[in-house]
Formats: structure tokens, sequence, C-alpha cells
């Protein structure tokens, strides 16, 4: 198939364009490299570099590619930014989504769209699709605003829509410096010798999802429809995640505080029941298989994410 992947030279993207070009589809990512790299894009997509708020140029490489399958990962993803600079963030989040879905409503049979766990905003975990969505931020308000302009192309054009809503993802290639991954952070920073930086009291809970069983979802989600929640059921605090650096450094690690963040929420955990039941995915990496993989491959390839 035809496929298009926005972001596709981002943390999430590569690992996903590189999971479809080996599965033999045609692929082709749209990235501005902001964030990204080329260097990610795998071998056999084809790199179109364009801000998905650039309309026009947008258009002239929609209508070329025509794709019947469009993942849509673009966007910024710092939440402290998204908090300070609310405009900017509905530029790139909400009108260059737009972009996205209108010109590609023409061909497209299916757009999957990453979401987040942000649009539900402060509940009760574990947390379930059929939870009343409540988004505290920017971020989560600009993710539920794609939800619902993705229901209204469905409603309209006929297109199929997926929504997956992430939990926090980690991985290799996660960029310390442009993207909200704590893991990312706290290991960059362990590793240049620096203080890990607490919003808090550290007490606070994820739910910590390896990018390998996001990829896995992504590809299964094509052909299906719905919103599934994406996580490992699992809660784990800041604090703990910091215990297994600890274990996997073995070297001092100085912290310090700072007051938390307006608008972070103070628990998650993902139900992620709708997905196994619907998508057959499950979650397999663990918090410490995961933070240990990316541990090494950031001990080998940290120079690159400064």
């Amino acid at each position: 198939m035809r496929i298009l992947v926005t972001g596709g030279a981002g943390f999430i993207g590569s690992h996903l364009t590189e999971s479809l070009v080996k599965a033999g589809h045609q692929v082709y990512v749209l990235d501005d490299l902001s964030s990204g790299r080329r260097e990610y894009v795998a071998a056999g997509a084809e790199l179109h570099i364009v801000d998905i708020r650039d309309a026009e140029a947008m258009a002239k490489i929609c209508q070329k590619i025509k794709p019947e399958v469009v993942y849509h990962l673009a966007g910024l993803k710092n939440l402290r930014k998204a908090i300070d600079q609310p405009v900017e963030d509905a530029e790139v989040n909400i009108l260059g989504s737009l972009n996205v879905l209108n010109l590609n409503k023409d061909w497209c049979k299916q757009i999957i769209f990453s979401s987040s766990a942000a649009v539900y905003g402060e509940a009760t975990p574990p947390v379930a699709e059929t939870a009343v969505p409540k988004p505290l931020t920017p971020y989560g308000i600009a993710k539920l605003a794609i939800e619902y302009y993705l229901q209204f192309f469905q409603r309209q054009y006929g297109i199929k829509t997926c929504i997956l809503r992430f939990a926090n993802v980690y991985g290799p290639r996660q960029d310390p410096n442009g993207e909200a991954g704590v893991i990312s952070l706290f290991m960059s920073a362990a590793l240049h010798n620096q203080p890990l930086t607490i919003n808090g009291d550290g007490s606070q809970t994820r739910d910590y999802i390896y990018v390998s069983d996001i990829v896995k979802a992504l590809i299964k989600a094509m052909g299906q429809s719905g919103i599934y929640n994406l996580g490992t059921g699992v809660e784990t605090s800041l604090l703990s995640v910091i215990e297994h650096l600890r274990q996997l450094h073995q070297a001092p690690i100085n912290i310090q505080s700072r007051s938390a963040i307006a608008g972070e929420v103070k628990r998650w955990q993902s139900d992620w029941q709708q997905a196994k039941q619907h998508l057959a995915w499950l979650p397999e990496i663990t918090i410490e298989q995961g933070m240990q993989i990316m541990y090494q491959w950031m001990k080998n390839n940290y120079q690159i994410n400064q």
C-alpha cells in the first residue's frame, strides 16, 4: 500500500516507518526535521522535508503521492512548551493536522492518529476509553480537537479512522532536547553528569510503554477503526524510574527539585483491554527491560542527541 507517515523521521515515526518498509509497503515520510533526523528515516522510504503548516507545499506532495493510508504522528510534543506557547502549539497540532486531513480526504482510505492520554486530564486510574475527556493542557486540548475532526472526516467523507491514545512512550531515538519523555531526559542528564530535575516530589506516576509495543499497535491498527488506549496498565512513579536508572548507571546521580507543572496529572494508568480485544494487541516489554535497552542505546549514541 502507499502509506504516508507524518513525523516519520522522529522518535516513534522512524521506528514505525522501518516496520512498514520491512512489510513491503511503499512508504513516504513527511517531516520538517525540527526534532526528527534524516538518518533515522528507513532505507526505502521517501523523505519529503516540509512543515505541515505549509498547505501549499503539502498539497503538491500529497497530490503526487495520493496515499491510501496516513499515519499522522507529526506535531509538537513538549508539555511545558505547549503551556508557555499555546498559539504555536495550536498552529502546529491543530491547524497543521487539519492540513494533513483535508489535503488527503479525496483518496485516503484510512487515517491512524497518534493521540494521547493527555486528553483525559485528571482521572482515577486505571482509565478506560469510556472516561470523559477533560484535557488540562493545550497539548491535550489539541489532541482531543483532532480526534473530533477525525470523526467529522469519517462521517463526511467515509474515511476510516483509528485513534490511539498513547501513554508515556520511551525508547531509543527519543530526543531529550525536543520531546517530553522524562526517561530520555533523565538518562541524558545522568550520562552528562548533570542533575536530574524532578517536578514536585517525584511521587507522580505514569504508565511507561516501550516504543516497539507502540509500533506493533500502530501496525495492527491498519484496517481498524475506533479509539484505543495504549499502555502497560502498570503505574510507575518518577522515583521508581530514578531507582531503575541508578541500577543501570552504577554511578552517583544528583537530584534537584522544582515546582510541579500546572496541569500535570498526579497519577496515570491506562486500561488497554479494548486494544487487546479489538486489535489483538498486548504490551510485552517491561519498564526494566525497556530502560535497559534504551540506556545502552543512549550510552552508545547520546552525542547525537546533544
